[in-house]
């Protein structure tokens, strides 16, 4: 009942009405990330599925880009294709600022002309000072490869053996923080709006003890003085009353 008295004062109403708009923030955070949790769930197992499905030729996946709209980016990516046709060396450009395997580097992208369109193919990563870069020619003649399809990219520039691309990470291959991470997220915004709506609880018990501890205090009797003691001791030795 203390503490239900308590809660009941201005000060405690405005603070549970305050605590209780947090924890619905906190809630709406902890759903959020519930969400965001599901979305990259399914994305990493669509890409992982993806990464391990048979190669199959590229026309049966992508469309030309002037085309109508294809397969969504998550439907193809990492996908294996196969392609023939002859690389346009001549238009052979470089991707600067790229990452593999920790390097800083350059992807080298070479257009692959097919029968009535263009790929442009990642042939493999250089490293070297800046202006200085020239990548080996590709070869001759019609080729036959087999690649992956990745996300696009753009910073096209000009500045060596090549070094393969990597396959795919795949212990998160939608990018971006982990899913165990999302989960922690969501317990945390969870926890925040528990302790959110516990404070004026807590504060109030608190308080409703404070008080509860001042007034057993004053109900004790207070100890005697030094003259009460002695008096109380000589009426006890001759039979004479307290006074």
């Amino acid at each position: 009942m203390a503490v239900l008295k308590a809660l009941r004062q201005p000060r405690y109403a405005a603070m549970t009405a305050l605590m209780v708009l947090i924890a619905s923030v906190c809630v709406l955070l902890g759903v959020w990330q519930l969400s965001r949790l599901d979305g990259k769930h399914r994305t990493n197992i669509d890409l992982r599925h993806n990464a391990k499905a048979a190669a199959v030729p590229v026309a049966d996946l992508l469309r030309p880009a002037s085309a109508a709209p294809g397969p969504g980016r998550v439907d193809v990516q990492f996908r294996r294709v196969t392609a023939t046709g002859t690389y346009d060396s001549a238009h052979q450009s470089l991707l600067r600022n790229q990452t593999v395997n920790g390097v800083t580097g350059y992807l080298v992208v070479t257009p692959l002309r097919t029968d009535g369109v263009t790929l442009l193919v990642v042939r493999g990563f250089v490293t070297g000072p800046a202006g200085t870069i020239t990548a080996p020619a590709a070869p001759p003649g019609q080729v036959a490869i087999t690649g992956r399809v990745w996300p696009a990219e753009s910073k096209p520039d000009r500045g060596a053996g090549l070094t393969t691309i990597p396959p795919p990470d795949l212990s998160n291959p939608a990018g971006g923080a982990p899913e165990l991470q999302h989960l922690a997220y969501v317990i945390q915004w969870f926890l925040f709006a528990a302790l959110a709506l516990a404070a004026p609880v807590i504060m109030a018990r608190a308080e409703a003890g404070h008080s509860t501890r001042e007034i057993d205090d004053e109900d004790e009797p207070a100890a005697p003085t030094a003259e009460q003691a002695r008096a109380a001791m000589l009426a006890d030795r001759y039979g004479r009353p307290h006074r």
